[in-house]
């Protein structure tokens, strides 16, 4: 069983890996219901901005608020967290019209945070963004998109940058 489910995920990640519009993953057998609650889970401390144009224009239809997560692998600084509130001041001025929220964990690992995030919180969908690593980065980087499509039982939106 979790044999067939890594290689579902990995012909799911290599499809998305191709297709450079939004892609969203159901699971088999989930249920429809609307989407009110949307965690965009995007690491915009370490990258410096946020890529959130396609994630808007996909939920614009939808009465929804989408909560931005940031996950640090860090402990808790002063400087960190005024870092990222000039950040959230940032993406709130290039998106004004969004209904953006902003929250914090901090955690070593991400795909098992993401997941409990997810689930206590209620949330209707989970976006996610691919990124470009270089071929070096490739080699030692694990996939937060490839293990969340194996194990999401949930809906997952992957955009793009």
């Amino acid at each position: 069983h979790d044999l067939v489910q890594y290689l579902i995920g990995s012909n799911t990640y290599r499809t998305l890996r191709q297709v450079q519009r939004p892609l969203l993953l159901v699971p088999a057998g989930y249920g429809y219901s609307e989407v009110r609650k949307v965690v965009f889970a995007y690491d915009y401390m370490k990258n410096g901005k946020l890529p959130l144009t396609q994630l808007v224009d996909v939920t614009r239809a939808w009465p929804c608020e989408i909560t931005i997560l940031q996950v640090c692998r860090e402990s808790y600084t002063r400087a960190a967290e005024e870092k990222m509130i000039s950040v959230q001041a940032q993406i709130r001025t290039l998106f004004p019209a969004a209904p953006l929220l902003f929250d914090t964990v901090y955690a070593s690992e991400v795909v098992g945070t993401l997941h409990s995030y997810v689930e206590r919180n209620a949330v209707d969908l989970l976006a996610l963004c691919t990124e470009d690593h270089s071929f070096m980065e490739g080699l030692f980087h694990k996939s937060t998109i490839k293990a969340m499509s194996v194990i999401a039982s949930y809906p997952v939106l992957i955009t793009h940058e």
